[in-house]
């Protein structure tokens, strides 16, 4: 009996990747081809279809929070840092767009994007309560561990050793030319 299951369990999986591998794989392939060819045909097929207000300069709001070290010299004494959140810091953000290159031909089209953060003092975040909050004050400084800074250094550390024992390398190998150079060359 153990024999008969292990025979049939096989055989499923045999049509359950031969059904995967042939048929469903082209048909999914051609069905997702299809809708992605139904979404981008939107007719805008001259760079002019391009220089639409709308899609060149969006603006949405932004919520950001942060953290607040409120004891910085705690580290110097062998404290814990207490840190406070703070926020939310809400930002309008004005994305632009500017078309640097159209391929009709290629049906291409090349633009650069850049952001632009105005601190919103009217604007509110509603919390999952439903409780409004008002923006903080986009002036308002914050003290904290600078982590990124810490990363930098690791990586800085680890990248100088690699680049150390290249060059130690490259003095060992060249010490031993010129070590055979002068002792073992006719």
């Amino acid at each position: 009996m153990n024999r008969n299951k292990s025979i049939a369990m096989m055989l499923t999986g045999i049509i359950l990747v031969s059904l995967n591998m042939f048929v469903l794989t082209g048909v999914v392939a051609s069905n997702v081809q299809a809708g992605v060819e139904e979404l981008i045909v939107d007719g805008r097929d001259d760079a002019s279809d391009w220089e639409d207000e709308e899609w060149l300069v969006q603006t949405s709001e932004r919520s950001y929070f942060a953290y607040n070290l409120t004891n910085p010299g705690a580290s110097l004494n062998d404290e814990v840092a207490v840190f406070e959140k703070m926020g939310p810091f809400i930002y309008t953000v004005t994305t632009t767009k500017e078309i640097l290159d159209f391929d009709a031909k290629g049906g291409t089209i090349t633009y650069s994007e850049y952001d632009s953060f105005d601190w919103c003092e009217n604007c509110t975040w509603t919390d999952d309560d439903g409780e409004k909050h008002a923006s903080v004050s986009g002036d308002y400084e914050l003290t904290n561990a600078n982590i990124l800074w810490n990363t930098q250094r690791m990586a800085g550390v680890a990248t100088g050793i690699t680049y150390g024992e290249t060059f130690a390398k490259a003095g060992f190998t060249q010490m031993m030319l010129i070590n055979d150079m002068q002792n073992r060359a006719p």
